[in-house]
């Protein structure tokens, strides 16, 4: 895989963590001992060392982070670094425009997959012409952003078309060349489309049950989570007597061999669910071990208003430390203790959802307030951040959102390599404080990186802030 095209390997919400890690000035490269092995550093809670191994025109060989994370946020940052700086080094060559706005200009919503297939025709033409798979990213990101508009204005049968041709055509061509697709996890992405599709109750069933049986049995780099993910989908379709028979067909050919019980279980509690049978929440209770399965037991006592049973299943989930990945736990208890009219047990879910990081919670636990106390509640959450109770990426938001100054002076001082993200927030109130520190960030950054662009941004700000004299005094300092 290309360097410019390693986003690919990342979950939206990691790669969003690495643009923030970049944008605040937190990764910095060591000078080269090899012109293909780059070593980086990125400042978190602790400093993360990565190594990332390229070919001489940028294609990816190696990839390490020591947070033993495999495609963690610090990677992502550091991807997003080195393809912005190394740009000039790595250029992946002919562009081939191909046009994202053609559905504003066909009429007829029947025709929009005749459009789409032939831009990824072309792609795949000269891809194969050229022999640059690298070309090929470019079609996937226009695949997407076109599967994406065709699933939200409800065009399905075109979807399945356009979805038949990338894994028929470009997948086939695409896999006989590299793991590219397995690196970056294609064959579990494409689940959303078949799951959309599935449900959408306006294909032929037996077309798309077609599709999957084939796929499974001519792409071995399909893992078997990802086709026990496609065969759950299918299962929608057992609601029709008609075609349970082709389900039990695909899902037994697919599912053979298959040594994975959880999967296994939750392809069963499926067929279950959809084919109406009357064991399913016995069967779920046995299988609690699947989210899945847990999920939808949530789902019906919320229904029930059976909220103590919700609370149970959710904080069985919920770990000791919060995390972002616990969120979809902490959103059905936070529902059942509203069912309970639980006011003190709806603000600690509520302030718990914060610290895993979604910060629409703080504004809600603020507008169900007395303000009159809210000072009070902060300095209890502030107490809880120097106890160890959540992260210093949340402290951090708290402090800004509450124009918590004396704390965040306090907190800088400690982890000085944050003024690049926080310098904008303790300008008026601390700016000696600020000056000395970015003087010092400059210092650091240059000794790190011998590299005087690296420091413009921070130069500007000295000159804009303080004085543009000492921002050209800088400049002429690290020129020379």
């Amino acid at each position: 895989m290309h360097i410019r095209f390693a986003h690919h390997l990342f979950d939206d919400y990691i790669f969003r963590r690495g643009v923030d890690y970049m944008e605040w000035g937190l990764v910095r490269q060591r000078p080269l001992n090899d012109p293909h092995v780059f070593d980086i550093v990125v400042d978190g809670t602790r400093p993360y060392n990565i190594q990332i191994a390229v070919d001489d025109v940028g294609h990816v060989l190696s990839h390490t982070c020591d947070c033993g994370v495999h495609h963690c946020k610090h990677l992502a940052a550091s991807f997003i670094v080195l393809s912005q700086r190394q740009s000039k080094d790595y250029e992946v060559g002919t562009n081939l425009r191909l046009d994202s706005n053609i559905n504003a200009n066909v009429q007829d919503p029947a025709l929009l997959h005749t459009v789409v297939i032939e831009q990824l025709a072309k792609a795949l033409d000269v891809a194969s012409k050229n022999e640059n798979i690298d070309l090929l990213f470019e079609a996937y990101e226009y695949y997407t952003e076109q599967m994406n508009w065709l699933i939200d204005h409800h065009c399905y049968q075109s979807a399945l078309v356009v979805l038949e041709y990338m894994m028929d055509e470009i997948v086939s061509y695409w896999t006989a060349s590299n793991n590219d697709l397995e690196q970056m996890n294609f064959f579990k992405k494409q689940t959303l489309w078949i799951k959309s599709i599935a449900s959408s109750y306006q294909i032929d069933p037996r077309r798309l049950i077609s599709d999957v049986l084939l796929w499974t049995q001519l792409y071995p780099e399909i893992k078997t989570e990802v086709k026990g993910l496609w065969l759950v989908a299918l299962c929608v379709f057992a609601s029709d007597d008609l075609l349970r028979d082709d389900i039990l067909h695909v899902i037994a050919s697919v599912s053979e061999g298959m040594d994975h019980p959880k999967l296994l279980a939750e392809i069963e509690f499926s067929y279950k669910l959809y084919a109406n049978e009357e064991d399913v929440e016995a069967y779920s209770l046995a299988h609690l071990d699947s989210d899945l399965i847990r999920n939808y037991l949530i789902d019906i006592y919320l229904k029930k208003h059976d909220s103590q049973k919700v609370i149970q299943l959710c904080r069985e989930k919920i770990r000791k430390s919060p995390k972002h990945e616990d969120v979809v736990w902490v959103g059905p208890m936070l529902e059942a203790f509203r069912q309970l009219e639980d006011d003190e047990g709806f603000r600690a879910t509520l302030k718990w959802m914060y610290y895993c990081g979604e910060h629409y919670a703080l504004e809600h636990l603020r507008s169900i307030t007395d303000r009159r106390i809210w000072r009070e509640v902060v300095d209890d959450m502030i107490r809880e951040f120097h106890q160890g109770a959540f992260s210093d990426w949340v402290y951090r938001h708290l402090l800004m959102e509450e124009k918590r100054w004396e704390q965040m002076a306090v907190y800088v001082s400690k982890n000085p390599s944050f003024i690049a993200q926080l310098y904008p927030y303790l300008m008026d109130p601390y700016p000696n404080m600020v000056y000395d520190l970015l003087i010092e960030h400059i210092d650091r950054l240059y000794r790190r990186e011998k590299r005087i662009e690296i420091l413009t941004p921070w130069i500007s700000v000295i000159s804009e802030y303080f004085s543009e004299a000492e921002g050209w005094q800088l400049i002429e300092k690290y020129k020379s």
